[in-house]
């Protein structure tokens, strides 16, 4: 949906496109309207955002910052929908 949005060149922002835009009735093959709105997104506060902190090594693994380990993106609990903040840049 995120690529459709995209490529539709609206002024509206992807969520509000996706739920009560030009784009809340798209139907896409590869992910059918039901399966999407029977995920599940939890806006978190800035205290619950910790836990999901992550940094990037040298080596370029992702790391939650406050234990060190491994992010592992092939979990699929884990979708990133916003965007990267790199600090120190």
């Amino acid at each position: 949906y995120y690529e459709e949005w995209k490529e539709q060149k609206t002024m509206e922002n992807f969520f509000r496109w996706l739920d009560y835009g030009s784009g809340k009735d798209i139907e896409l093959e590869s992910c059918p309207r039901k399966i999407l709105e029977a995920e599940v997104i939890k806006y978190c506060n800035k205290k619950e955002r910790e836990k999901y902190e992550v940094l990037i090594k040298d080596d370029g693994i992702l790391v939650y910052k406050q234990t060190g380990s491994p992010v592992h993106t092939m979990d699929s609990s884990v979708c990133v929908l916003g965007r990267c903040q790199i600090q120190g840049t």
